[in-house]
């Protein structure tokens, strides 16, 4: 449904790293030398290196997941089909997995120093790309997650307003126009030009499944696309896959359009309205206090900056009227409402925290801004907002109750910045 998406590489000026597939294949000869030594180990000791092996085996595994497309398995015994008929044959090959990275010698690099050949009695491992059959269609798949509402995301993709605005690979080009006809054997098509008029094409398509909410799929000249909203707990996962063309590599193919969903997922997020939402009041510096949260919280940031359309008590039309921004997860609104009305202690962010280092960091970064120093984790910041800068050793002492509980509590009481080594001391009653 994206036009970038078939001549994004017109402009020339789209850079992306796209993944390719590479077939991993473990080597090994049970008449090796190797394969000897470890056979002649005593039982004891074999059955100890097989243990670190499993165990260095499921760490890699951990460590490259992300690159790991599938984990393959052993190989059994081998037959040999040929013009002669079939036989039993033996060859080094032991397993296989297949991987994902960006080029050959990346996907090679995550097998240095493998257990195969470091603590079992592998011989090596060969690494080979997956490449395409000539003349063949590839489905291509690229995949986004979104941090909205499946109504909200679902709506942004098929609404012609919405994909005036992400419909694009790079800020170079833009969509002039989009309709969209959303029942099965109703037609979308958009107009797709660089920013600076020197060219343009149309997209176009008809829809030939349409499940709401779930899914979507449709035919574009002689390929077909699939795209998928699948709940997730943070939001939803959109997923498309489709045909792809010969005039472009694979990699091109796969950027251009992973491009132009990223491009989607931040239109879409930056437009979510929460079902509840915090309501800060500032003077005039929401948007310096905006900032300040997000480069100095976890999971923070900023999102869209409002300005007034007309002159208000508090400020002239074109001022920073709201701005929104999440703090560590929790969505709020900043509003330059004037300085009538003040923070005070009734409200405040109460921030976990693993380690005393966590703790120093945030606790210095607000009182170091402008901020002020109170009691029992408390402290303000500039703008007068009241944060808790709270060590998950001190919540989980005073749930446990008891004794354990009053010990840490007591020595909280007499605490400014809380000292994580000293509540772990007092509930351990020392």
């Amino acid at each position: 449904m994206t036009p970038a998406q078939l001549k994004y590489k017109l402009t020339g000026d789209v850079t992306v790293t796209a993944n390719k597939t590479f077939l991993a294949v473990f080597l090994g000869s049970k008449a090796s030398p190797k394969m000897a030594a470890w056979v002649a180990q005593p039982e004891p000791v074999r059955q100890a290196k097989e243990k670190e092996g499993i165990a260095a085996w499921k760490a890699w595994v951990k460590r490259h997941e992300g690159a790991i497309v599938s984990m393959g398995g052993p190989l059994g015994t081998t037959k040999n089909v040929s013009a002669s008929g079939i036989v039993d044959i033996s060859n080094a090959l032991g397993a296989f997995t297949i991987v994902t990275a960006v080029s050959h010698d990346a996907a090679a690099k995550l097998f240095e120093e493998h257990p195969h050949f470091t603590i079992f009695p592998g011989e090596s491992v060969e690494i080979m790309p997956i490449l395409p059959i000539p003349g063949q269609t590839e489905r291509i798949t690229v995949e986004t997650a979104v941090a909205a509402p499946i109504e909200q995301v679902w709506r942004a993709y098929t609404t012609p307003a919405d994909i005036l605005k992400w419909n694009a690979a790079s800020a170079d080009w833009h969509t002039t126009n989009a309709t969209v006809d959303l029942r099965e054997g109703g037609t979308f098509s958009s107009r797709m030009e660089a920013q600076d008029g020197s060219m343009g094409f149309d997209f176009a398509g008809t829809y030939t499944k349409i499940l709401p909410l779930e899914r979507i799929e449709y035919a574009f000249g002689d390929r077909r696309a699939e795209v998928e909203f699948s709940p997730s707990i943070n939001g939803v996962i959109v997923r498309v896959r489709f045909d792809s063309e010969p005039t472009h590599s694979i990699e091109q193919q796969r950027g251009g359009w992973q491009a132009i969903l990223d491009n989607f997922k931040k239109h879409v997020e930056e437009r979510v309205v929460a079902k509840n939402t915090i309501c800060l009041w500032f003077d005039k510096d929401a948007e310096s206090a905006a900032r300040f949260y997000a480069a100095t919280f976890p999971e923070s940031s900023v999102g869209a900056i409002h300005r007034a359309p007309s002159d208000y008590p508090a400020g002239k039309a074109g001022d920073v009227l709201t701005v929104d921004f999440t703090v560590a997860g929790v969505h709020c609104l900043g509003i330059n409402g004037g300085p009538m009305f003040t923070h005070n202690e009734a409200f405040s962010f109460q921030i976990a925290t693993e380690t005393q280092e966590e703790t120093d960091h945030l606790w210095d970064a607000i009182v170091g801004n402008g901020g002020q120093e109170s009691s029992c984790g408390w402290c303000k910041d500039k703008w007068g907002i009241n944060w808790q800068i709270t060590p998950r050793v001190l919540t989980e002492a005073i749930a446990a109750g008891g004794a354990e509980s009053k010990r840490a509590f007591d020595a909280m009481m007499g605490m400014t910045k809380i000292d994580v080594a000293a509540i772990a001391a007092a509930r351990r009653g020392q």
